[in-house]
């Protein structure tokens, strides 16, 4: 089945299918944290259909790298080695030529196991090896050797009752289920279903025609196992033989049953097998990982901008801030649309607010952008609190913007009367007057009318001398 992807990323697969709109979402779409309430549309806001997790994992035809390189870790490689290791013995003693390759696939099988339920359950690292997690449910490779036993015996069994066409028939029949079977027998742990036809026939029809493809690639490893072992035995020493064959059939089990263990994981659902991780965690891209920090007002705004509609997206944002005052990114993206609509009214209350949330949040830079580019919109915009004026007017004076912090500043007696820092506010008025204008005389009329007009505690000694200090200038310019 060709995999769905969402419409606004169209690199990633679909998690969710809205019946109205006709339309794919991804869990960038769809916030995780909505997973599990109620999912509705971004759109049209009706309830969504969750789609197979099938859609949401990579095929397993398309992650042959990363069979190949599963079992390349020091722990597992070390395992290997030193089990075929062991084969040395094997050309000395009878006894040995029996009991090393019993202990050796049993040992290794339980590793192999262990990495196919590893993989089944969605963990994509290879276990480590350690005698305690080796001996615990040391039954499962011996389950799998009386299972090999029983399917030979049933073979041999047709062969003698009814002949050789029969015989050929049920031996092709039970390579084509041994896949199956393994699988079975590492999620239930049960010889008797693991050999049951209905039970594997039943897994086959639910993985469907990619059982058909599983069984063609491990037979492609079986053969690349023989290759390889052919190939190295022309370079390896004879008295080497049996580790290198040991080695190399191992590492290439292990491949085929890390494989099994991904169509599980691929077709979990299906199988109704539980698997342990987050489906998100295991497709996310680092793209995906940023828009997972977005906020889910956000997303929804740029699914709505991409459908055209704007103000809804607008609308969306509008609600947003209002339960979240301090999410500054909502309050970027609500300026731009406004910007982009020309809504002036909307645009002039926002930017106040933003502006006043920046300054509390001593994000005196980004009040200074807000404040620049709402003034592009439009000219004589100022904030609408006589605090935030101040404190951007001493902030816009800092960046060298000396008209933006005058305009702050002017008038603010008249705007703000009962403004507690109007002395203050104008005693900057004054010195950037003086200091960055050059006007002296419009410093001294600004303040004469704060010393004549407000009560001045603790800047009025300061203010005198200043006044001072520019009447002194003139009187040398004079001279």
């Amino acid at each position: 089945m060709a995999q769905i992807v969402c419409k606004y990323h169209n690199e990633r697969p679909a998690k969710w299918f809205c019946e109205p709109c006709q339309i794919n979402f991804c869990s960038s779409c769809i916030p995780r944290r909505a997973i599990y309430a109620d999912v509705k549309c971004p759109v049209c806001h009706n309830d969504v259909q969750a789609l197979a997790a099938e859609n949401s994992i990579e095929s397993f035809w398309n992650r042959l790298p990363f069979f190949f390189l599963y079992p390349i870790k020091f722990s597992s490689l070390l395992f290997l080695f030193l089990l075929s290791l062991m084969s040395i013995g094997i050309e000395y003693d009878p006894i040995l030529a029996i009991s090393i390759p019993i202990f050796v696939i049993i040992f290794f099988l339980r590793y192999a196991y262990i990495s196919l339920e590893q993989t089944a359950k969605g963990h994509m690292q290879i276990p480590g090896f350690s005698i305690d997690l080796l001996f615990n449910q040391l039954d499962i490779p011996l389950k799998q050797i009386l299972i090999i036993v029983a399917a030979i015996a049933l073979n041999f069994t047709v062969y003698d009752i009814i002949g050789k066409g029969a015989f050929i028939f049920t031996l092709i029949l039970s390579i084509i289920a041994a896949p199956a079977s393994i699988m079975v027998l590492a999620t239930e742990y049960s010889f008797f279903r693991a050999f049951n036809p209905l039970i594997i026939a039943r897994l086959i029809m639910r993985v469907g025609k990619s059982y058909a493809i599983l069984c063609l690639f491990l037979a492609l490893l079986m053969l690349s196992s023989e290759v390889s072992f052919a190939l190295m035995s022309k370079v390896i020493p004879v008295k080497y033989i049996w580790p290198e064959y040991f080695f190399i059939n191992m590492y290439f089990t292990l491949i085929m049953y890390t494989m099994m263990g991904y169509v599980i994981f691929q077709f979990h659902e299906q199988l109704g097998y539980k698997i342990e991780i987050d489906l998100d965690q295991h497709t996310k891209d680092d793209n995906q990982e940023s828009d997972q920090n977005k906020h889910e007002s956000i997303i929804q705004a740029e699914i709505l901008l991409k459908e055209g509609k704007i103000e809804l997206a607008i609308d969306v944002l509008s609600k947003a801030i209002k339960s979240f005052p301090a999410d500054f990114s909502l309050k970027a993206m609500y300026q731009k649309l406004l910007k982009v609509t020309g809504n002036t009214d909307a645009l002039e209350q926002h930017a106040s607010s933003y502006i006043e949330r920046s300054l509390m949040s001593h994000k005196q830079a980004l009040a200074v952008d807000v404040f620049i580019e709402t003034r592009e919109i439009i000219p004589n915009f100022l904030p609408n609190k006589a605090k935030s004026r101040y404190e951007l007017a001493q902030y816009l004076n800092e960046k060298n913007y000396t008209e933006y912090a005058l305009a702050c500043v002017n008038n603010l007696h008249r705007d703000f009367p009962s403004y507690d820092g109007i002395t203050k506010a104008y005693f900057l008025a004054a010195k950037i007057m003086c200091e960055k204008l050059g006007d002296d005389d419009k410093a001294i009329t600004v303040l004469e009318f704060v010393l004549s007009n407000y009560t001045i505690n603790v800047l009025k000694q300061e203010m005198l001398d200043y006044l001072e200090m520019i009447k002194n200038l003139d009187k040398d310019s004079l001279e």
